[in-house]
This record gives C-alpha cells, sequence and structure tokens, in this order.
C-alpha cells in the first residue's frame, strides 16, 4: 500500500509547480527508487550541506537536440550558478547553450 502510494505522488509530483515558475516550461525527470541498491549518492557541498544526487547517462542527442535553454531559478548566488552553467554545457556539447536568469525573484526568507 506503501509504495502504490509513493508511485501515485511521483507520477503527480512531475506535473505539480508553482504557477511564477510557468515562464520555465520545465520538464521534470522524477528518479523513484524502491529497491535499496539504487538510492541515490550524497554529495557534501562546501557550506556544510548535503545534496542527493543520481548520475544519468543522457547521451549525445540530448545535449545536440533537447536541450535548448536552461533557466536558473532565484538563489542567493544565482550569477555564479548562471556562468557555472554555461561553462558544464560548453564543456559537455562543444556549443553555447542559452542560460537565462529566471525572473522570479529570489526570497531569503522562503
Amino acid at each position: 500500500v506503501i509504495k502504490a502510494l509513493v508511485v501515485l505522488i511521483a507520477n503527480y509530483a512531475s506535473a505539480l509547480k508553482h504557477h511564477a515558475f510557468k515562464e520555465e516550461n520545465e520538464w521534470r525527470l522524477i528518479f523513484l527508487s524502491l529497491a535499496d541498491d539504487t538510492a541515490p549518492s550524497i554529495q557534501h557541498l562546501p557550506n556544510s550541506t548535503f545534496r542527493p544526487y543520481v548520475e544519468l547517462e543522457l547521451g549525445e542527442d540530448f545535449f545536440n537536440e533537447a536541450l535548448l535553454e536552461v533557466v536558473v531559478g532565484p538563489q542567493s548566488h544565482q550569477k555564479a550558478m548562471l556562468h557555472g552553467a554555461a561553462s558544464f554545457l560548453r564543456e559537455q556539447t562543444g556549443r553555447e547553450i542559452p542560460v537565462v536568469k529566471s525572473e522570479v525573484p529570489y526570497n531569503s526568507r522562503v
């Protein structure tokens, strides 16, 4: 019953987003692991926080045909993220993929 509920919630999670982010017209990838051997790795960040992640092989077609633009959401270090995302994409693809700042304002109180 719990697994069925988790799968149901995951299916809806990919479609729900705050109206302020409508401009981003994004695709979402939901990783649902019901087995212990596929748990996400944990990355320790310099600011003493941890970030779960899963490595994916997206393939050359993804970067050359599907990825058209990256919108960097509101955050305290947005300029650094814009530069970092642009550099990463240039390294991975050998071409310039537009990286733009979200119009949604950053609110540090949230």
